[in-house]
C-alpha cells in the first residue's frame, strides 16, 4: 500500500511542529479498540528549528497483509506565525509571542481493507 503523507499551515511561517502518522491493525486488536496493540507502522515528522517551509508532501510504501483490516491515525500541533507583518517573529522559535499553538490534530479513520483519505479539517 502507498500511503500519502501531508501537512500545510495555508503560507504561515512553522517555528515547530510535530506530525505523527500511524498504522494499526483492526484484525489482530481487540474488538472495538483498534489502537490497543503497537502500530504496525509510524512515521515521525518532527521540525523543531524553524523551517522555512509551509507546506509538505511525501510518500510511503507499506507493507499489509491483505487478509487484514487497518486504521490510519495522524496526529500532530507546533507553533506557527499569524502575524506576518512582525518579521522578528521568523528568528524567535518556540516564542509564544510571536507565535500562535497549531490547532492540536488527532485525525483518525475508520478500519478499512483498501486504501483510504483522511481528510483534516482547516
Amino acid at each position: 500500500m502507498t500511503i500519502t503523507l501531508h501537512w500545510d499551515t495555508n503560507g504561515k511561517h512553522l517555528f515547530t511542529g510535530d506530525f505523527y502518522f500511524f498504522m494499526f491493525d483492526c484484525t489482530t486488536a481487540p474488538p472495538g479498540n483498534p489502537m490497543a496493540n503497537p502500530a504496525v507502522w509510524f512515521y515521525p515528522l518532527i521540525y523543531e528549528d524553524n523551517p522555512t517551509i509551509t507546506t509538505w508532501t511525501g510518500w510511503t510504501a507499506v507493507e499489509i497483509d491483505p487478509q487484514h483490516r487497518y486504521m490510519l491515525q495522524v496526529k500532530g500541533g507546533g507553533q506557527y506565525d499569524s502575524q506576518i507583518a512582525n518579521r522578528i517573529a521568523a528568528h524567535a522559535p518556540r516564542t509564544p509571542l510571536f507565535g500562535d499553538d497549531l490547532i492540536p490534530l488527532d485525525a483518525r479513520t475508520n478500519c478499512f481493507t483498501s486504501q483510504p483519505k483522511i481528510a483534516i479539517p482547516r
